[in-house]
This record gives structure tokens, sequence and C-alpha cells, in this order.
């Protein structure tokens, strides 16, 4: 692979030029982030993959070799989310989507946003859970099984396991919702959970997503 090569790298190739990377082009990112996108808010923002992934933004105009360390730092992250899954992912397009909120996408566009990915992942959610308050106990009436998959599916409950996988930190959104907390807001949270799930059935099947779905509720 040439320096200007934008196709998609290997894990390890990433693993194996972040190093190196941050020493040739670090000082180069900074710069280039700080002049076009100010200050940076989130946590851990000023990181080298904090600032590779918000710098992605910056458009085609950079130069090649930027935006492939930009990519190699994502392929990286992306790594990280597939180790704390415990899932490979064959089409990693899928999940990229998962993480990108609708405010990025409309400021990118016409790149698609998680939304459809989350309504696949609610349908998968609410099946994987409710087969599972039945299977706890399936003499149950239904007024004690409802509340029961209502408090495993709510939006605080599915934040908080998104915040176990790290995803606020992965998210892509679009430059107002990040400059005001979106990244640890309840709701994009959930969604984006949910998207996830989305990608991991549409990508593995149905045991995939109720494998990871137990492994989230430790069930």
């Amino acid at each position: 692979m040439t320096r200007g090569d934008e196709t998609t790298p290997s894990a390890s190739l990433a693993r194996s030029l972040l190093p190196a990377a941050y020493s040739e082009y670090a000082s180069v990112v900074v710069s280039l982030a700080a002049s076009h996108l100010g200050p940076f808010d989130r946590p851990g923002g000023d990181s080298f993959v904090g600032v590779c992934l918000a710098a992605s933004r910056l458009g085609a105009w950079a130069p090649a070799r930027f935006r492939l360390l930009v990519r190699l730092a994502v392929e990286a992250e992306l790594d990280r989310l597939e180790e704390r899954l415990g899932y490979r992912f064959g089409r990693r397009a899928l999940v990229e989507r998962a993480l990108t909120h609708a405010s990025y996408a409309n400021e990118h566009a016409p790149l698609p946003n998680q939304e459809a990915l989350a309504f696949v992942g609610d349908a998968v959610l609410g099946l994987v859970v409710g087969e599972w308050v039945f299977r706890a106990d399936d003499a149950a009436a239904v007024g004690v099984l409802t509340p029961q998959r209502a408090a495993l599916v709510s939006g605080a409950n599915l934040a908080r396991w998104a915040r176990d996988l790290d995803l606020g930190e992965l998210l892509r959104l679009g430059r107002g919702e990040d400059q005001t907390g979106g990244r640890g807001r309840e709701s994009i949270l959930a969604t984006t959970l949910e998207a996830v799930l989305g990608a991991v059935y549409l990508d593995g099947g149905l045991e995939e997503a109720r494998r990871i779905i137990g492994r989230l509720a430790v069930w």
C-alpha cells in the first residue's frame, strides 16, 4: 500500500502504523483540526485518536496522507469496539453507519445515518429480551412480564450498556450536537446501542445478536 492509498487498511496494519504515524503527523493533525474545528470539548478530545476522529470532518480537501491517517485511527477504534462486543463484523460499513448520528449525516449528505439500523435493533432487542423474560418465568402473567421487559429495554438501561461499550466516544456527531454534550446524552446513546445491535443482526444473524445482548445484560 502506498501512503496515498485510501482503501480500508487491515486491523494489523492500523495497529502497526499508528505509533509511527503519531510522531510524523500529530502536530499537523492538531494544527489543522484546531484551525478548522476550534477547541475540542469532548472527553479525551486532545488524544491522538480523538483528534483524528474529530478531524475526519475536515473533508476531501485534506492531504491524502492525512486522510489515510484518520482512516487508520478509525479502523483501530473499530477493532477495539469489536473486541468489547466479542464479534467481528464481516461488513464494517454497517457498524460505521450504526455510529453515524443524523446530525453528522445532515452535515455530510448523502451519508446514511443510524436510524434505520436502530429500528431493526429495537425489534431484535424486544424479541430477545421478551424471550428471556418469558423463559425465566413462563407461568407469569403478561402484567408481570411486561414491566420486566420494559425495565431491560428502557432508555436508561440501554444507555448504560452503550457506556459499557464506550459508544459515546465513537459516535460521529454533527458539530452542534457534539458541542452540546450529545456524546453523553441518554437518548443518543440508547439509539446508538440499538443501531449497533441492528448492525450485528444484519451482519451475523439472530444468534450473534442474542449472544451479545445476553453478555451486556449479564444473563
